[in-house]
């Protein structure tokens, strides 16, 4: 195991494996360390969580940026992610919510 890296990225779940991953591709010496099973832990149990309705901009593109990621990891790496697209449903409680929704 290397004893110098530039960066090392602590934790495998799905934040960690696409810094290091981002990282790695920009031509940084990265290594990334996890205790168990890569994501494992709380990745698991959000898996799926990247709807590209969002009241945020900004999560609007992050989002965005990870589903075009996902969708052509694959033919990058000849591995497949597992990663599917499908939809969802928003409903609104409230006139106002609805107001909300219909900006988007």
């Amino acid at each position: 195991m290397k004893t110098h890296v530039k960066a090392l990225v602590v934790g495998g779940g799905a934040v960690g494996c696409g810094i290091a991953y981002h990282l790695a591709k920009a031509g940084w010496d990265t290594m990334l360390l996890e205790r168990d099973e890569l994501t494992s832990g709380s990745t698991w149990h959000a898996a799926g969580l990247l709807p590209l309705f969002n009241m945020s901009f900004a999560t609007t593109h992050i989002h965005k940026y990870s589903v075009d990621f996902y969708k052509s990891l694959e033919a990058e790496t000849g591995l497949n992610a597992g990663f599917a697209v499908v939809g969802n449903l928003r409903m609104a409680q409230t006139d106002a919510r609805m107001d909300e929704y219909m900006l988007y």
